[in-house]
């Protein structure tokens, strides 16, 4: 959507396009996929995912292009953090106890019982944005006005013990691999992630993930209180840390060509005992490459063009 976006100067072809949301966004996707003879579309952003989801089969017939996102009812679970309740609720999975504000009487109940451990969050967000910590209700009624669509969720365990997750599913239900890891947040991203090796988590992940029969790639972040596991955020979608896990044997991108495109049979993956850590690197592109973007929408990438500084 915006020129001043660091991945369009890392494609082969970069497209500056409307917001899913436009009525206009279908006709534009689907002459992008027509033009580049796309033959498999992957989504990782949850503001697209409610589009994709609603559109996959007419997306499809009308380009040919297959288009790996979960089934509507299924993607809402993700995205909709008071769907993502229910779901959980529904299904015997635990979750934070989570209210609309106006549920007062029973967010009272809450809070006589628990006090100020709560969360104000947009129902439909990612990224930790806009995400606030509660301690009175002065501060609950400035971030109830403050984000947009809001829920109250109670705020469980510490940072210390929190965790993603991820598995990939096929079409026939089975789950090729799943991959722990134990994450330290920056801005609301894991910016170090270290692998874990519990089979007794794995097997609880697994589980969720079978309730939840993605299509496809599936992240599950949750906190541990003892030994208990509590999910607070399902992304049926590639999620942020995709790139950390293809580097450790977890490359569920690879997965989906071979099994959705090329029909490749998949085996178990061996994940690598590691810990990742994020830093910032710069990436310089010409003004020319950017003056396509901001004029044309689109540019086409020549290497001498644009470099990549990796700076600790």
């Amino acid at each position: 959507m915006n020129p001043l976006s660091a991945g369009l100067m890392l494609c082969d072809r970069g497209y500056v396009v409307k917001s899913s949301s436009d009525p206009g966004f279908f006709r534009q996707i689907a002459e992008i996929l027509r033009k580049e003879k796309v033959q498999i579309l992957f989504v990782g952003s949850d503001e697209e995912i409610d589009f994709f989801s609603k559109n996959r089969l007419r997306l499809q017939s009308a380009t040919g292009t297959f288009i790996l996102v979960s089934g509507e009812s299924i993607s809402r679970f993700g995205y909709d953090k008071w769907h993502t309740y229910h779901f959980c609720k529904e299904h015997g999975i635990p979750y934070p106890r989570t209210f609309l504000p106006s549920q007062k009487k029973e967010l009272k109940s809450f809070i006589s019982s628990n006090g100020y451990r709560l969360l104000v969050k947009p129902r439909v967000g990612y990224g930790s944005r806009d995400i606030y910590r509660v301690s009175n209700q002065q501060e609950l009624s400035v971030f109830l006005k403050r984000v947009k669509n809001p829920i109250i969720q109670e705020y469980i365990g510490d940072d210390s013990e929190e965790y993603t997750a991820s598995s990939f599913m096929t079409e026939k239900g089975r789950i090729v691999g799943t991959i722990l890891f134990r994450r330290y947040l920056s801005a609301g991203a894991t910016y170090k992630a270290e692998v874990i090796k519990d089979r007794g988590i794995q097997s609880a992940v697994e589980g969720i993930v079978r309730k939840i029969a993605p299509l496809g790639p599936c992240n599950v972040q949750f906190r541990k209180i003892g030994r208990r596991l509590i999910p607070f955020e399902f992304n049926i979608r590639f999620s942020g840390t995709t790139p950390i896990r293809s580097i450790l044997g977890f490359n569920d991108v690879d997965w989906a060509i071979r099994h959705f495109l090329l029909r490749q049979p998949l085996s178990r993956p061996k994940i690598a005992q590691a810990v990742a850590f994020r830093y910032w690197n710069e990436i310089i592109a010409s003004r020319e490459s950017f003056s396509n973007l901001k004029q044309k929408k689109k540019h086409r990438l020549r290497p001498s063009r644009v470099r990549i500084l990796d700076v600790l």
